[in-house]
C-alpha cells in the first residue's frame, strides 16, 4: 500500500481503539478524563524516543508504554482505593 493510505489507517486504527475504550467506560455510566492524557503520554514518549534517540518504533512503543504504566499505576491505585 501507499505510504500515505498506511499511515492512514495506523492513525485510524490508534483513534478507534482510544474511541472504543471510551466507548466502554460511557456505557457503564463512568466518565473518564485520563483516557487521553495517558494516550497522549504514551504517544509523545514513543514519539521522543524514537526521534531524538533513534530507538526503533517497536521499543519506543513497548517503552512508551511502560512508562505510561508506571505513571497510570499509582493514580489507579489512590483513586481506586
Amino acid at each position: 500500500a501507499p505510504s500515505y493510505y498506511l499511515s492512514l489507517a495506523v492513525v485510524v486504527g490508534i483513534t478507534a481503539i482510544a474511541a472504543l475504550g471510551l466507548v466502554l467506560l460511557l456505557t457503564a455510566g463512568q466518565i473518564s478524563l485520563g483516557h487521553a492524557a495517558y494516550m497522549g503520554l504514551g504517544a509523545y514518549t514513543s514519539a521522543v524516543l524514537a526521534r531524538d534517540y533513534g530507538l526503533p518504533v517497536a521499543l519506543s512503543a513497548l517503552i512508551a508504554i511502560a512508562a505510561t504504566c508506571a505513571v497510570a499505576a499509582p493514580i489507579g491505585w489512590l483513586t481506586l482505593r
